[in-house]
């Protein structure tokens, strides 16, 4: 998921941050003045040892506040100027304006419930008597200024992260996002328990925090037993490799890229009978309308064949919600790594190395190692490599516009990984 980028949602949430503090504090100032003006016609008198402690308490929580509304403030007008200047600067500073505002708005919670203590605590010390006409109104607007406190702050995080995600166009994966926000809230719930000794804000935070761990380990992953895998893999590549050896293709393969094809969406691997490669134009080979699993070459001892990946190169591009056709070698060795690892857990380890027009990646633990075609076992992992391979193969190709050469793969004494270069022609 791409965090949208809409400028007028975010300075309207921005906005709504601003007047949630403002709202917090004009309610703040309806319980200053019942404390000073209404409850000492219920009975209470003055005294420093309760007042030196709420004030002091009362001017912490004024300038928290302030503060708060400070940072918000330059927060909004940084990214205002980011919506002109497209400065990713401004985009990052405001990001952490509006978490240190957070940060500063939510500590400020501690000092309204020290003041909430002290009334509902040692002011009946001092002559006061309880009643529903102050308690009323007082739980009202203390309630209310709670709340507005800890809405700002949540909205200031959140924007937060859209300004920076949607500015740098971070994704963000539902499930995860959903997570943190679980947990985070839990754990939020759990302190302000602590806090206000509410058994209540104790059992909602365990409900976030036990739902957000659980969402954490259980995802909703379609697994696939290895041996379907391997089945299903093995067919493909024995009719493939049966075909090009009757007919006696055994040349290098280049992966052409998508400008050889009338349709971008199309994958093809140029291979040639033998000798060294001599890759036509484009022109040449848009001539003969390559879009079937071959395709012969006019005058050419060479094939276009549709490359054993194809289903894994565009489920890369599907679960990044890109085409690699508008990407490029740096995009890929950010995101190859953690797609193959983490997210599609193909390989236990993926590194991808560039040096100029040679790419080489390190792979272990891929679920397609221990593949072996049974029927005429034909050497075809080594021509056109694994899926894996041939789906990185792809990705290049498409990336950087050019034809893409496989080397032989080299594999380490123990079996445990492979290192593959890349040849970008």
């Amino acid at each position: 998921m791409i965090i949208p980028y809409k400028p007028k949602y975010v300075l309207s949430l921005l906005l709504a941050v601003l007047a949630l503090a403002v709202f917090s504090l004009l309610f703040f100032k309806q319980i200053d003045s019942i404390v000073h003006i209404s409850l000492y016609q219920y009975g209470l008198t003055f005294d420093n040892s309760w007042a030196d402690p709420y004030w002091a308490n009362s001017n912490l929580f004024l300038y928290c506040q302030t503060l708060t509304l400070i940072l918000f403030g330059n927060a909004l007008a940084l990214f205002f100027g980011y919506t002109r200047t497209r400065n990713s600067f401004s985009s990052i500073a405001s990001s952490l304006l509006l978490c240190a505002g957070a940060g500063i708005d939510i500590t400020s919670i501690y000092f309204l419930s020290k003041l909430d203590s002290i009334v509902n605590g040692d002011l009946y010390s001092y002559g006061l008597t309880f009643s529903n006409e102050w308690y009323s109104s007082y739980s009202l607007d203390f309630n209310l200024s709670l709340l507005l406190v800890i809405l700002a702050g949540l909205f200031a995080l959140v924007s937060a992260i859209i300004i920076y995600a949607g500015a740098t166009r971070t994704k963000i994966k539902p499930v995860k996002l959903l997570n943190i926000i679980l947990i985070a809230n839990g754990t939020l719930a759990l302190a302000l328990s602590i806090v206000f000794a509410s058994s209540i804000l104790a059992i909602v935070g365990l409900g976030l925090l036990f739902w957000g761990i659980t969402f954490a380990y259980a995802g909703t992953s379609e697994n696939v037993k290895k041996i379907l895998l391997e089945t299903a893999v093995s067919s493909q590549m024995t009719a493939i490799g049966n075909t090009i050896k009757k007919l006696g293709f055994e040349g290098n393969p280049v992966y052409l890229p998508p400008r050889y094809f009338k349709d971008s969406n199309t994958y093809g691997i140029y291979l040639q009978k033998s000798g060294s490669i001599l890759l036509p134009s484009p022109d040449v080979i848009l001539s003969t309308e390559p879009n079937t699993l071959f395709a012969s070459i006019d005058n050419t001892p060479a094939i276009i064949v549709a490359p054993p990946g194809v289903e894994l190169v565009q489920l890369f591009e599907k679960t990044l919600e890109t085409n690699f056709n508008r990407t490029d070698l740096k995009y890929l060795q950010q995101n190859l790594p953690r797609l193959i690892v983490e997210d599609l857990e193909v390989a236990e380890i993926f590194e991808m190395a560039i040096d100029r027009n040679i790419v080489r990646i390190r792979i272990a633990g891929s679920v397609f190692s221990n593949l072996k075609p049974q029927a005429e076992k034909p050497d075809v992992w080594s021509l056109f490599g694994s899926p894996l391979t041939s789906a990185i193969a792809c990705s290049l190709a498409r990336a950087t516009g050019k034809p893409v050469m496989l080397a032989g793969p080299k594999t380490d004494r123990k079996g445990k990984s492979v290192t593959l270069q890349y040849v970008i022609l």
